[in-house]
C-alpha cells in the first residue's frame, strides 16, 4: 500500500496504481522474487530473508508492473526494467541501497544505485545479466539527483527527479535511449534546442555512466554526401554538433580523413579544425574521373572520446564517384512500387520468410522510422502487424528491378538511398547484383573476429559502379540478403534508387534511335534521331558512306548539318541522292570541343540496302571495305535495328567500331 501511495501521488493517470495486485508468499523457494503480472515472494531460508518481508524488495516488484502499465510507446527493455524498479524503490526509500540486509550474513544491500558501471563496458547482452545491466540506469538515476542537489534543497531533488523518472517511462527506453527519453521528460516547451530547465544535471549524471553527450552517445558528426567528387564541392566539411551547449563545450581537438581509390589502400589527411567544423580537400585533379572515392572522418573530442562519421568508419564508408554525373533513370517508390518483383532463393517458405515489402518502415530492430524522402520505400520486413522488422535466421531473398534502360552511357553506376542493418559479413551477406554479377558487398571480418556488422543509423547515399554490367543498353538490379544461424536485425531498407552516368563528352553526345528509311522504288532515303540529352551541343551533322561504316563526322559525304540544337527533340532529314545500296548512315555532335567519337548501329547509326556478304560490288562505284569490315558486316546482316529506346541493343563487341574525327 505505501508504494501504490507514494506512485500515486507521481503518476496518477497510470492505472497500476488504483489496481489490485495479485500477491503470492512464502512460495517454496529462497532469496529470490519476481513479477509476471502477479508479485511472488518467497520463503526465508538460512542465507535470505523472507523476500515478502522486505519493503525494498516488495517495492522493486511492484515497480515492474509500474513500469509496464506506463508505457505508451516503445517496449518493455528488460535491463532498463530492473534499473526502474531499483529507481522506483530509491525514491521511494531516499536510499541509494536496494534491500540492505537481504542477507543473514553482514549488512550488504543486494544492490546499490550508488555505482560506478558504465554503457557500454558494462553492459552485457544477456537475460542473464539484466540486473546487472539495469544498475547502469539506477546508478545514472542518483547521480541525477546528486547533481540537481546541488542547486536545489534534497527534497525538490528527488521531486524532480521523481517527476523526470515517470514520464520517462512513458517512451518505453531501453538503456541506450534513456538519456534521450529522460531529455523529453524534462522538457517544458515542445523545442529540445534551447535546452530543459535540468539538461545539465541529466548530461552529468547519464554522462558518468557512459549515456547521454558527455558519456560519448549523441555526439555524432554531421556531414552531407555530395553526388559526386568536383572541385566545386570541395573542401569536404564535417559539423559536430554541441547536444547541450548551456552544459558542454564540444569541440574537435583533432580530425583525420580517412579515404581511398575503388579497392586500394586507405589514405590519411590531417583535417583543419574550425571550432565545431573540421574540413579537408582530396586531390580532385589527381584522381581518374570514373573511379570510386569511399572516404570516413575521426574526430577527437574535448570530452575525450572518439566519434567517426558515418558510424562504423571503414565497416561503411561514405561513397564518391569523381567526376560529374549525368542522369539516366530514377525512381523514388511514391506513386507505386516501380514494378520490382521480390522471392525466396533459399530456406524454408515459412510465414514471412519472402520478407521484401514496399510500404513505410516504422522503426523496428534497427530499421529506419520513414523513407528517405516521401513515405514509401522497399525493405526487408518493414514491420507492423505481426511482423517485428527483423529478418529471419537461414533464408536467402531477393528483391529484383525490372530491365532498366542505360541507353548509349558507358561506365554507369547506380546510386541510391541506403539503410541497411546486418551482420557482420563473415556471417551474413548483404548483396548488390547487375545482370547476375555481383557488384557490392556488405563488409566481412574474419572467423577471429565476427562483430564488425554494417549498422546504419541514417540514410547513406550509396554509389555502386556497375563495373560494365549496364553498357548494353539496359540491366537488372538485385538486393540480395542471406542469412544464418543466430543474430538478427532490420535487413536492407532503400528509396530513391537512380542510375548515372560520368559526364563524359561521349555519354553527353551519344543519341540513341537514328534510324534511315529509303522510301520505295526511290533515291531518296529519310533519316530520323533524336538530339542528345545533355548541353553543350553546338553542332549535329549526319553523313553518309558507301560501303562501311563511317568513323566520324568527316568519314563520308555530309547530308544534314545544323546548329540549331534543342535537346531531345525529334530530328529529320532526307538524302536525296541516296542511289545505289550499300549505304551507312550515321549522326554525330559536337560540344564546341569535341566530338562524339564512337558510331554503333542502332544508337546513332543506319545502314540502307547493305550488300550481302560475299557480293561482288563491281559496277556500284562504291568503296570496298577491308576483309575485317566484311567480317564485321557478316555479323550485322541478322542483327536488327534498335528503333525503340527500350529496346536492348546489339552487342557492342559485335559491330561498335570507333575513331577520332580531326
Amino acid at each position: 500500500q505505501e508504494v501504490q501511495d507514494f506512485a500515486r501521488g507521481l503518476a496518477p493517470e497510470v492505472p497500476w496504481v488504483d489496481a489490485r495486485a495479485e500477491v503470492y508468499v512464502n512460495l517454496d523457494n529462497t532469496c529470490n522474487a519476481w513479477f509476471d503480472g502477479t508479485l511472488n515472494f518467497l520463503r526465508e531460508s538460512d542465507a535470505c530473508r523472507n523476500t515478502g518481508r522486505q519493503a525494498d524488495v516488495i517495492f522493486h516488484e511492484w515497480g515492474h508492473g509500474f513500469h509496464d502499465a506506463s508505457l505508451l510507446a516503445g517496449a518493455y527493455d528488460f535491463s532498463l526494467g530492473e534499473g526502474a524498479a531499483d529507481t522506483l524503490a530509491m525514491l521511494k526509500n531516499r536510499d541509494s541501497r536496494i534491500a540492505p540486509g537481504f542477507f543473514f550474513q553482514g549488512t550488504d544491500a543486494l544492490r546499490d544505485t550508488l555505482n560506478t558501471r558504465r554503457y557500454p563496458d558494462d553492459y552485457t547482452p544477456d537475460q542473464t545479466y539484466i540486473h546487472q545491466n539495469g544498475l547502469i540506469l539506477g546508478g545514472s538515476m542518483w547521480d541525477v539527483k546528486e547533481a540537481l542537489q546541488r542547486t536545489m534543497g534534497e527534497d525538490e531533488a528527488y521531486a524532480t527527479l521523481a517527476r523526470i523518472f515517470v514520464r520517462m517511462l512513458k517512451g518505453g527506453p531501453t538503456l541506450e535511449t534513456a538519456y534521450a527519453e529522460a531529455l523529453l521528460a524534462d522538457d517544458v516547451d515542445g523545442d529540445l534546442s534551447n535546452g530543459t530547465p535540468n539538461q545539465c544535471a541529466l548530461v552529468e549524471g547519464f554522462g558518468l555512466h557512459g549515456l547521454g553527450p558527455q558519456g560519448g552517445q549523441d555526439v555524432a558528426p554531421l556531414h552531407a554526401v555530395p553526388e559526386s567528387l568536383t572541385a566545386e564541392v570541395l573542401p569536404l566539411r564535417v559539423e559536430l554538433p554541441d547536444p547541450a551547449p548551456t552544459c558542454l563545450e564540444l569541440v574537435a581537438h583533432s580530425a583525420t580523413l580517412h579515404w581511398r581509390v575503388d579497392d586500394g589502400p586507405w589514405q590519411q589527411i590531417p583535417m583543419v579544425l574550425d571550432g565545431q567544423e573540421v574540413r579537408a580537400s582530396l586531390p580532385v585533379d589527381d584522381l581518374a574521373p570514373g573511379t570510386l572515392v569511399s572516404y570516413w572522418s575521426e574526430l577527437e573530442t574535448s570530452l575525450g572520446h572518439t566519434v567517426s562519421d558515418p558510424t562504423g568508419g571503414p565497416i561503411r564508408p561514405h561513397t564518391l564517384h569523381v567526376g560529374g554525373l549525368l542522369p539516366i533513370w530514377c525512381q523514388d517508390f511514391e506513386a507505386d512500387d516501380g514494378d520490382f518483383r521480390h522471392s525466396l532463393v533459399g530456406g524454408e517458405d515459412v510465414d514471412g520468410a519472402d520478407d521484401w515489402a514496399w510500404g513505410t518502415p516504422i522503426g523496428l530492430s534497427g530499421d529506419p522510422a520513414g523513407a528517405a524522402s516521401g513515405s514509401k520505400a522497399w525493405g526487408n520486413d518493414l514491420g507492423g502487424g505481426r511482423f517485428d522488422g527483423a529478418y529471419q535466421n537461414e533464408k536467402h531473398n531477393r528483391l529484383a528491378s525490372p530491365k532498366l534502360p542505360t541507353f548509349h552511357y558507358d561506365g554507369v553506376l547506380l546510386r541510391y538511398q541506403r539503410w541497411l542493418t546486418v551482420e557482420d559479413g563473415f556471417y551474413d551477406h548483404a548483396t548488390i547484383l547487375a545482370d547476375g554479377v555481383e557488384v557490392w558487398s556488405n563488409h566481412a571480418s574474419g572467423a577471429d573476429v565476427g562483430d564488425e556488422h554494417h549498422l546504419d543509423d541514417r540514410w547513406e547515399p550509396h554509389t555502386v559502379p556497375l563495373r560494365g554490367q549496364a553498357d548494353d543498353g539496359e540491366v537488372k538490379l538485385a538486393w540480395e540478403l542471406r542469412t544464418d544461424q543466430g543474430f538478427q536485425a532490420g535487413g536492407w531498407t532503400l528509396d530513391d534508387v537512380c542510375l548515372h552516368a560520368p559526364d563524359t563528352p561521349d555519354n553527353r553526345l551519344g543519341m540513341n534511335d537514328f534510324t534511315a528509311r529509303r522510301d520505295a522504288d526511290s533515291t531518296t532515303v529519310r533519316l530520323s534521331w533524336t538530339m542528345p540529352h545533355h548541353d553543350p551541343v553546338d553542332e549535329v551533322v549526319v553523313v553518309r558512306k558507301r560501303g562501311a561504316w563511317p568513323t566520324g563526322p568527316t568519314d563520308g559525304d555530309q547530308v544534314f548539318r545544323t546548329t540549331r540544337i534543342t535537346l531531345e527533340a525529334p530530328a529529320t532529314a532526307v538524302d536525296e541522292e541516296a542511289s545505289g545500296v550499300d549505304l551507312y548512315y550515321a549522326a554525330y555532335a559536337r560540344d564546341g570541343r569535341t566530338w562524339l567519337s564512337w558510331t554503333r548501329e542502332g544508337f546513332n547509326a543506319a545502314s540502307v540496302d547493305p550488300r550481302p556478304p560475299g557480293e561482288d560490288p563491281e559496277g556500284c562505284g562504291c568503296a570496298t571495305g577491308s576483309s575485317s569490315r566484311s567480317g564485321l558486316l557478316a555479323l550485322m546482316l541478322g542483327l536488327p535495328l534498335w528503333h525503340r529506346r527500350r529496346r536492348r541493343p546489339p552487342a557492342r563487341s559485335a559491330i561498335g567500331l570507333t575513331g577520332s574525327p580531326p
